[in-house]
């Protein structure tokens, strides 16, 4: 093994590709760019695992991993076609991550762990406020704070101004139809199509009861006081009658999102109404 011979090593191949498949023997001789991002700050890499230590264990030659390199003044970290390191500095990964993804991941999340687990030391409880929640290391703490509620550490609220200068979305009635065993009240479906970077002013639904279902993408919910919420595709949620929706956006900068929310009103609020009495858009944003 290199490295001194430790046994408690493997050896990685960097790879470019975004395919599984190894690289042709042309190419194996060359130095290979390792990554994207990893070549240029030369601490973390991805790639396949070549060979292992007689002391290595969680790990067998053809797994694919995401490592880390050594930084420090005359060593040469990730970028290199072969490297030698202790396993400890390795994760494997799925399939269903791609090595220029996979050899990001390790600033992100080192980033946070660092800065809110050893710096800020942020427990349960405590809360933070954060800017363009849709960036990276954004949501991977959301993610943790997600992960990691109940536990000792790392539980956090996050907590934004809405932006107008957001698209707003597309807001379209696809049904209504009076509930005959439920005499007065009439069902109303609404679709909410976000587009990259959309949100959706604060408001409230009046004397609605609001049933919300994630078609696709991604979102952020805050009703009331209670904590912001990430819901994905399928993801559901209730809101009663008087709740005040401060915060309804959609999470990513690059992808739509489409919702679906179930509304049940007093018919005869609804035939005098209309739209206005299922949304009510707080005064300053009108």
């Amino acid at each position: 093994m290199g490295n001194n011979g430790r046994t408690s090593n493997i050896i990685a191949e960097h790879l470019q590709f975004t395919k599984r498949s190894a690289p042709s023997s042309s190419s194996r001789g060359k130095k290979t760019s390792s990554i994207l991002l990893g070549n240029l700050v030369r601490t973390h890499s991805a790639g396949i695992v070549r060979a292992i230590g007689s002391s290595v264990s969680g790990f067998l030659p053809g797994d694919l991993v995401v490592c880390l390199g050594d930084p420090s003044p005359g060593i040469t970290g990730t970028l290199r076609t072969y490297r030698s390191l202790h396993s400890d500095m390795a994760i494997k990964i799925t399939e269903s991550l791609s090595f220029e993804i996979s050899a990001g991941l390790p600033i992100i999340y080192g980033t946070l762990i660092c800065s809110f687990g050893h710096i800020a030391q942020i427990r349960a409880g405590d809360q933070i406020l954060t800017h363009a929640a849709a960036g990276d290391i954004r949501q991977a703490a959301i993610q943790c704070a997600n992960k990691c509620q109940g536990r000792p550490s790392l539980k956090m609220e996050l907590e934004y101004p809405y932006d107008p200068s957001r698209p707003l979305p597309d807001i379209t009635m696809e049904y209504q139809y009076k509930i005959s065993n439920c005499p007065g009240k009439t069902v109303i479906g609404v679709r909410i199509a976000y587009p990259p970077n959309g949100a959706a002013a604060p408001h409230r639904h009046g004397t609605a009861s609001v049933a919300g279902y994630v078609v696709s993408g991604t979102v952020h919910n805050k009703m009331n006081n209670d904590p912001v919420k990430v819901y994905t595709t399928g993801g559901t949620w209730y809101e009663a009658p008087g709740c005040h929706h401060r915060i309804s956006d959609n999470a990513s900068k690059t992808e739509p999102a489409v919702l679906l929310a179930t509304v049940i009103v007093d018919t005869d609020v609804f035939e005098r109404d209309g739209m206005d009495a299922i949304l009510q858009i707080d005064e300053e944003y009108l």
